[in-house]
């Protein structure tokens, strides 16, 4: 993300990023002493074993529907605001009509909808994205130097 501005004041550091509703960051100076105590808890050589991790992994951006003119003419369904990293089923509700129809979600799997509405992505033309789990096997690992 690119700041807008950034400035330091009494040990902070705030930017102001070009999001709606001027969201402010602000970073801790502790934050990276944090950060290199956490990485200093493991001795060069240290081995760590292989593992699954779980991931979600973009299938599909998914616009809002809109008329022959580009405007928007359904918003999201209540029952899919705030449901970011939950399952969706085909056949559940995604989008609401502004005369009150629903149109449910097509498709025959579940995915997991992440950025559910938000405001950035409006002029990206994106209502939310569709993912999926995907399981990643990682090696083991031992820590280095290099």
């Amino acid at each position: 993300m690119v700041s807008v501005a950034t400035y330091v004041d009494n040990d902070r550091k705030t930017s102001l990023a070009p999001l709606p509703c001027y969201v402010y960051l602000t970073e801790h100076p502790f934050l990276k002493y944090a950060t290199t105590r956490s990485i200093a808890r493991y001795p060069v050589g240290k081995e760590f074993p292989p593992c699954a991790i779980e991931v979600y992994k973009i299938m599909e951006k998914v616009d809002y529907p809109r008329n022959e003119s580009g405007e928007i003419v359904a918003i999201i369904h209540p029952k899919l605001q705030d449901q970011d990293w939950k399952p969706l089923q085909p056949g559940d509700p995604v989008f609401l009509t502004l005369d009150g129809k629903t149109i449910p979600l097509g498709g025959d799997c579940t995915v997991y909808p992440v950025f559910v509405n938000e405001a950035a992505y409006y002029e990206k033309k994106e209502a939310f994205a569709k993912t999926t789990k995907v399981t990643i096997n990682a090696k083991s690992i031992r820590s280095s130097l290099h």
